[in-house]
Order: C-alpha cells, then structure tokens, then sequence
C-alpha cells in the first residue's frame, strides 16, 4: 500500500500515522507516528552514530554524552548538505506530542527526548549546542608542522581568555571528526599552509564541506603561511566571503616560522574572538 501525508493505517490497537519529510534526507525520506504510544518513528531525523548494544534507551546509558557526541557527527555529516528540508521536517514534527523516538540510527529516547529534538533544533539552524556557545574549533593544515604551531598558540591563547578550544590538525583528524567540531562550538579558526599557491588538500576538503553545507551562524578567524609567495589566504578570505561568515580581524600571514609578528598576530586574534563570542548578543 503506497501512503503519503496523512494518511492512517489501523493495525490492532495501534493507529499509525505517516509525514513525508523529502530531503531528510533522502527524496522518499518520511516518518511514521503511532498514536496511542505517541512513538515517533524518525527515520533518518534524531539519528546517531555508535552502537547501542542491549541498551537502546537514552535515558539508561551512562555514556550518554558519548551519544549526543555522535550525533552531531551524524548531523553534521548526514543531514548537515540537508539543513533547510531537515529544519522544514522538524517544523512539521513539532504539531505533534512525542513522547518516544525511535531513529533508524541509534539510541530510542523516551524521557529525554526533548533533549535530541532540541539539539536537533539547534543543529539544524547551525547553532551550537548551549554548553558550547563560548567554544571555538581551530583546523589548521601543516606541512611542517611551523602552521601547526601558530594554532597550538592560539589555543593557548584562547584556553587564557576562559574559552574551550577543540585543536585539530586537518591532514591527521577526519573530515567527519573536523565538521562535528565545526557544528559543536560557535567560534571557527582556519589556517592552513600554502600548497600550489592554494589550500592545503585537506583544508580545501573541509572548505568545499563546510560550503556544500551552506555553512553559518558561526565567527570566522583565519591565517595562512607560505615560503617564497603566498595563495592560501585568498582562498580562506574567498570562504569568508562566499558564506557570509562573520570574519573577524587580523587576517594574517606568515613566511616560515612564527616570528615575534606572528605570536602578536595570533594573540590578536584570540582576543578578538573572545570579545565577540563573549560580548551581549
């Protein structure tokens, strides 16, 4: 029997109801709410990574943060391209009571499954979640490590000013680890080396991502290096620009090592990402 948007289908006691959610993120992507047990079945919405062994509740796992961690990764990795038919899916979602839900991925909440809707709600709008609203992600590519040091300062930096810092490098962490970060905290800093007069590889993987995602609402820092002629900052600022994020001053660059410019730079740019992620909205 084919169902779209409304329609009904009584088995026993149970009455089931069917929402088409298309682009969540699949063309034919729809949920499934049973009436009596007010048991949403989501489909690919409120799903996550990690195996849930014999204990499916979310509200009976000790590793429960463990959980919400993957699924952001699976936000941002499954839905994230998906963001604007994910949050048209949740709109629709929210008309209904839902005491229980039960994901195709992942663990099935019941008491608290305003938790993951609320997360969702968040991720959905490129939020963070609210215990890392102060947070900043620093992905840096480096060649010979001289670029990974100006993040690792920056780090430290930031960790002076009170802020939680997730360091990545991105030719060692994977592109799924480096957009969960992207969607965990509201302050982004990229660096990347200079490679053929552009990005890095692996900076421009996470770029071209974070773009095919229509990347926003979050405050964008970034610096570059190179040795006899720079290419990687034009294309961080052409990001900037091209997304719309916030970009926060000094830009810089570096030939070689970090040198006393490039500490005061770096230390410039923490202060700056503090005061705006720390100033009154």
């Amino acid at each position: 029997q084919q169902v779209k948007t409304g329609d009904e289908l009584e088995i026993g006691e149970y009455k089931l109801q069917f929402i088409q959610t298309p682009m969540a993120h699949w063309p034919e992507s729809m949920v499934c709410y049973e009436t009596t047990t007010k048991t949403l079945f989501s489909s690919d919405v409120f799903g996550g990574y990690k195996t849930v062994g014999d204990q499916p509740l979310a509200e009976k796992r000790e590793d429960l943060d463990e959980f919400i961690d993957e699924a952001r990764t699976y936000f941002a990795t499954v839905l994230g391209g998906y963001t604007r038919p994910t949050a048209k899916a949740l709109k629709q979602l929210k008309k209904i009571q839902i005491d229980t839900i039960a994901p195709a991925h992942g663990l099935v909440w019941q008491k608290k499954s305003n938790l993951i809707q609320d997360l969702y709600q968040n991720w959905s709008q490129y939020e963070t979640d609210q215990a890392t609203a102060e947070g900043v992600t620093v992905i840096v590519g480096s060649m010979y490590s001289h670029t990974f040091e100006i993040g690792e300062l920056i780090k430290e930096e930031l960790e002076k000013l009170k802020l939680e810092v997730d360091l990545l490098d991105a030719s060692q962490s994977s592109l799924a680890k480096q957009l969960n970060c992207v969607w965990k905290n509201k302050g982004l800093i990229i660096g990347s080396c200079t490679y053929s007069n552009g990005l890095l590889p692996p900076v421009k993987w996470l770029i071209d991502a974070l773009q095919e995602r229509k990347i926003s609402n979050k405050i964008l820092g970034v610096f570059s290096s190179h040795s006899w002629t720079g290419g990687a900052m034009r294309f961080l600022q052409q990001f900037a620009q091209e997304t719309k994020l916030k970009l926060l001053d000094p830009q810089f660059e570096t030939q070689y090592k970090m040198e006393d410019e490039t500490k005061k730079q770096a230390q410039l740019l923490a202060q700056a990402m503090a005061n705006d992620l720390k100033s009154p909205k």
